[in-house]
């Protein structure tokens, strides 16, 4: 019995450590241990008045270990997975692809568990991995649903995580102005009203550069993330040089007589010149959104070159998606300072 209690005691030792650390600075900082700061983020999803309810629960727990993954027969394959629910009140939902159970069939062995460990039990002097193995469960099942209880059912944090990684470091903080003030500031919404289904949407104010993001949309990732940061990118060079973009100059690169549809709800389908629907030599738009606007046809070229590597791959082989990406990459390390950078993720394939 003591040797497991020791054996027990070395493996949490660590945890203990790296935990009372971070209890120590939650109380620096707020003035509690058990205060991470998330009660103070300025989201869709007020925590301070969330509260506790049993009914969030078997939705939740449903939705985190026993989803089955929703599959199709066109790229990518792996779609979002539904969300129903009868519980009469408001949670916070986003997009996810199926829980642990059903994606990870090699979990399935833990219906074995207790055979398993009731062999090692009687062979072993100690209980410690049978305690061990039981703690590590009964912990993530309980994670998973006061995670649900208090903060929804979210992915779109990593998302962001995810997206901010593929920057080089001190890119986001330029930003600001010469004194530090304002730069980028993320707003997540429940909605965005739409004619054409936006799930992110960004614009200035003063030396602030906003972008909202549409936290329960189904296809809400990285690119969606990168592809609003290029305008807060756009705009925020456009602020410093409004004729940084020629447009006698991008023109060109279209179609002779094309014109921008100036508005998103009249996409044709049928468009030309698109990706897939022309040679990759011919191509001059990555889609019909990329024909609602010239910003729009920028954003969605760096929306592809940062988090869709193999339509980058063909996109490259036209010179005219090629040109349009060495203007936009001209104009960032014109206005940017980009020292220490290396060659960008934007840049890697020119």
């Amino acid at each position: 019995m003591r040797r497991g209690v020791v054996e027990f005691a070395c493996l949490v030792a660590p945890y203990v450590l790296v935990a009372a650390g971070i209890m120590a600075y939650n109380y620096a900082r707020f003035g509690s241990l058990t205060d991470f700061g998330a009660n103070y983020n300025l989201t869709v999803n007020d925590m301070t008045k969330r509260g506790m309810n049993v009914g969030r629960l078997a939705p939740a727990f449903f939705t985190y270990f026993l989803q089955p993954p929703c599959m199709t027969g066109v790229f990518p394959f792996l779609q979002p997975a539904p969300f129903e629910t009868t519980y009469m009140g408001q949670t916070i939902k986003e997009v996810t692809f199926g829980g642990i159970l059903a994606c990870l069939p090699i979990l399935w062995v833990l219906a074995f568990t207790r055979r398993i460990l009731g062999m090692r039990a009687r062979q072993a002097e100690t209980r410690t991995i049978f305690g061990i193995i039981v703690v590590l469960v009964v912990s993530g099942v309980l994670v998973a649903l006061l995670d649900a209880e208090l903060a929804g059912i979210s992915a779109m944090l990593d998302s962001m995580s995810r997206a901010f990684a593929l920057y080089p470091q001190g890119f986001l903080a330029q930003f600001r102005n010469s004194v530090g003030e304002g730069g980028l500031c993320f707003l997540l919404v429940a909605h965005i009203a739409s004619d054409y289904g936006v799930v992110g949407c960004a614009y200035d104010s003063a030396d602030w550069q906003y972008i909202a993001l549409d936290v329960q949309a189904d296809y809400m990732r990285e690119g969606t993330v990168c592809h609003e940061i290029w305008h807060a990118t756009e705009n925020e060079i456009r602020s410093r040089d409004y004729t940084a973009f020629d447009w006698d100059q991008w023109n060109r690169l279209n179609p002779e007589g094309f014109l921008y549809y100036g508005d998103g709800t009249m996409q044709d389908p049928a468009q030309p010149w698109t990706l897939y629907s022309s040679a990759p030599e011919d191509v001059r738009f990555v889609d019909t959104y990329s024909c609602v606007a010239a910003t729009e046809d920028r954003a969605r070229i760096m929306e592809f070159f940062m988090t869709r590597d193999d339509e980058a791959e063909l996109l490259i082989q036209s010179p005219y998606i090629r040109a349009k990406l060495q203007i936009m990459c001209d104009a960032v390390r014109r206005y940017f300072d980009t020292a220490g950078w290396g060659t960008p993720r934007w840049e890697r394939l020119l």
